[in-house]
């Protein structure tokens, strides 16, 4: 039993206060019911503290019909004198309940607080079994300021308002069996901690971060400053902050909720489909002095809704990545922010925020060469410091980052991709330029220049559209698409690799198998994830056989299916075109690919089959040193053996198997040379060896 003391919070005196004028409405109803109030305390012996706490209160000697009018002067009284926030009333100022709304509340909740008064509403409504006021019992409560059917009028409303949950909706209006949503009570009590569904996250006004602690651009906080004072004004209703994953988008939500004078409770869009956490979702914000904040994701051609049961006067914060659209109430007086990717500068001061104790130089080092989200940064951090002290290590060095970067954030891309293993990179010359007699990639100059310069794209993509003319706008994106084109074994792939080690990043290959759906749509929802994370965890996403995604589109549509192909073609190129990582499409057949994705490519490198020279280099290259096949061989196979790298890789796999724990001689070589061109289905060009030889 709620007991009234000077030692409780204001939010709890207030609610004890509309507790009790619900048991005052009580007591009336059950004297009403059972001829006078020494019948009913006999009846129910738990009913004479109540009894004696009113007493104290100031209703000794009261008749019980005169009582609740009395009550609710000391109910307004107490509002009256304290501005301070109080849940029950922050609920009824939001929702327009009245004061008799906030007595039917309390009564519905009584049971909460002691399981006794259910044996009372037993008796009083007659329904065995059922210890929660039915709908009819609490509509009489207000007799005789109104009648019964206001009384259900007003119970119906309340329950519209997600304030009231039936717990047996099938049952006409007057046998609902009447409960709070779940937490509400517990928040409207006062409690120092509330106890929220597991599908909450509540962030008080105290908790969250003020805007100019945030690593934002000075115009951003500037706008979203200015989005604080119309929300405060009550001149917002949705405020729609769109953004990569893992990027603070939440934070920075709270921290304009905060600038507001609110805090924030946070759920996704998706759990708001069960019909429980939507209606309760305005009720627990307002009782909470909170904005509610819905994360949802949507993909191009798709849109959201705001959950049913939504209150159109309470503000809402959406947030939403860079695609998909929202369908918005008519009337609503709506924003949107965009949330960029921080650049170089605004990283090297997330590195220092994250990681204070590490030296500059590895900071900005990180700082440079991984664009990576917010939240990934401090992520990052913290992995990389586990694994430094695992090591025995006070400090953190660049191997705990890019280990760190490897295990953090990276759910959806091991769902979707396969992560390659690195390896080494190109060595350079002195000049700059690749040198390819030394490198595992052995391809023709023109390339191996193609490769370069989309290294050098790819290293200095935030500064790049820094050095271009007026003409380019804002058009130039820190985004690198890059297409390999060539017959197979030519070199796509370890290109790739290559580039990826050179830069210091992780390259995932994209998985056709889980990406492409016959349902409708699912293909578009799965790319648009893929790359989502691949953005903010800056990776290098390679799509092998790309014709598999971006072919052609049909020009002469004939039926649905074609369609449908031609939409989702549509979707991937304006994907591309607003992907802000690093792409590398490779195909066998160039002439596959939609025309409109080449114009989109920032680099097109063409993969060609190995000149004589490069063939010899490709074979000595993956021949072990110690080897016992000779320049005339070496010659010889170079000359007429017109194979490609990944083939010839293949030719001293085989020479290797068949040499055993012998060194590779010519014989082997020649038995592996046979081999491949039998399962080419040709003959071998090499002149034939006599057998031991």
């Amino acid at each position: 039993m709620p007991d009234l003391n000077d030692n409780e919070t204001l939010a709890s005196t207030h609610f004890r206060l509309v507790f009790y004028a619900a048991v005052v409405a009580m007591m009336r109803q059950a004297v009403e019911a059972f001829g006078d109030f020494d019948s009913v305390t006999e009846r129910f012996p738990f009913l004479g503290g109540y009894s004696n706490e009113l007493a104290r209160e100031g209703l000794l000697g009261v008749e019980v019909s005169t009582a609740p009018s009395l009550w609710r002067e000391k109910v307004e009284t107490f509002e009256g004198a304290h501005d301070e926030f109080l849940p029950l009333r922050a609920l009824r100022e939001c929702a327009g309940l009245s004061y008799a709304d906030m007595v039917l509340l309390a009564g519905a909740g009584l049971v909460e607080d002691d399981l006794r008064i259910g044996t009372l509403f037993e008796a009083l409504h007659g329904v065995t079994g059922e210890s929660r006021p039915i709908a009819g019992l609490l509509a009489s409560w207000l007799q005789p300021e109104e009648d019964t059917a206001a009384g259900l009028n007003r119970i119906r409303r309340l329950a519209k308002l997600g304030l009231l949950v039936a717990t047996n909706p099938a049952a006409p209006l007057s046998g609902w069996g009447l409960r709070l949503p779940d937490g509400l009570w517990s928040v409207l009590r006062g409690d120092g901690v509330a106890v929220l569904p597991d599908k909450f996250l509540h962030r008080p006004r105290a908790d969250v971060a003020y805007l100019n602690e945030l690593v934002l651009p000075a115009a951003l906080t500037e706008r979203a400053r200015g989005l604080a004072a119309l929300l405060a004004a009550g001149e917002l209703d949705l405020l729609v902050l769109r953004g990569p994953m893992h990027n603070g988008r939440g934070m920075l939500a709270a921290a304009i909720a905060g600038e507001a004078g609110y805090g924030v409770l946070g759920s996704t869009l998706a759990a708001t489909r069960d019909a429980d956490v939507a209606r309760s979702l305005c009720p627990l914000a307002a009782a909470l002095g909170a904005i509610p904040m819905l994360v949802g994701a949507a993909h191009l051609g798709e849109r959201l809704s705001l959950p049913e049961g939504y209150w159109t006067g309470m503000p809402v914060i959406v947030i939403l990545g860079h695609e998909g659209g929202m369908d918005v109430p008519t009337g609503l007086r709506m924003a949107i922010l965009e949330l960029p990717m921080p650049e170089h500068v605004a990283r090297s001061v997330l590195w220092a925020r994250a990681l204070p104790d590490a030296s500059a130089a590895l900071r900005e080092g990180i700082a440079g060469e991984a664009r990576i989200a917010t939240g990934i940064i401090f992520g990052i951090a913290t992995q990389a410091r586990v694994q430094a002290h695992a090591a025995g290590r006070a400090s953190i060095e660049m191997d705990d980052l890019h280990q760190a970067a490897r295990s953090y954030g990276r759910e959806a891309l091991d769902a979707l991709t396969m992560r390659l293993p690195p390896l080494f990179p190109i060595e350079r010359q002195a000049d700059g330029a690749v040198d390819t007699s030394a490198s595992l990639l052995i391809v023709e100059p023109g390339t191996a220049e193609e490769l370069a310069l989309l290294e050098y794209r790819c290293r200095h993509r935030d500064q790049f559209g820094m050095s271009l003319g007026p003409a380019f706008g804002k058009q130039i994106s820190s985004g690198v698409r890059a297409l390999f084109t060539g017959a197979s074994g030519t070199g796509k792939t370890l290109a790739a690799r290559i580039l990826a080690s050179r830069l210091g990043k992780d390259i995932y290959v994209c998985n056709l198998a889980a990406i492409v759906s016959k349902y409708i749509g699912e293909t578009e929802k799965n790319m648009g994830e893929l790359l989502d994370c691949a953005t903010a965890t800056d990776v290098v996403l390679l799509i092998d056989e790309a014709d598999a995604l971006f072919g052609k589109r049909i020009e002469a549509v004939s039926n649905s299916v074609d369609h449908h192909m031609n939409n989702q073609t549509n979707f991937l190129l304006q994907r591309m075109d607003s992907y802000q990582g690093i792409v590398i499409l490779t195909t066998n057949l160039s002439s596959a690919i939609d025309s409109a994705f080449r114009r989109r490519m920032d680099a097109t490198v063409d993969f060609y089959q190995p000149s004589s020279l490069e063939r010899q280099r490709i074979l000595l290259a993956h021949l072990p040193v110690q080897h016992a096949v000779t320049q005339d061989l070496l010659d010889e196979f170079s000359l007429r053996c017109v194979l490609s790298g990944g083939q010839i890789r293949n030719i001293v796999l085989h020479a290797a198997l068949l040499a055993g724990d012998k060194v590779i001689g010519e014989h082997e070589l020649y038995r592996a040379v046979q081999r491949e061109y039998r399962q080419m289905g040709g003959l071998c060009p090499l002149p034939e060896m006599e057998s031991g030889t």
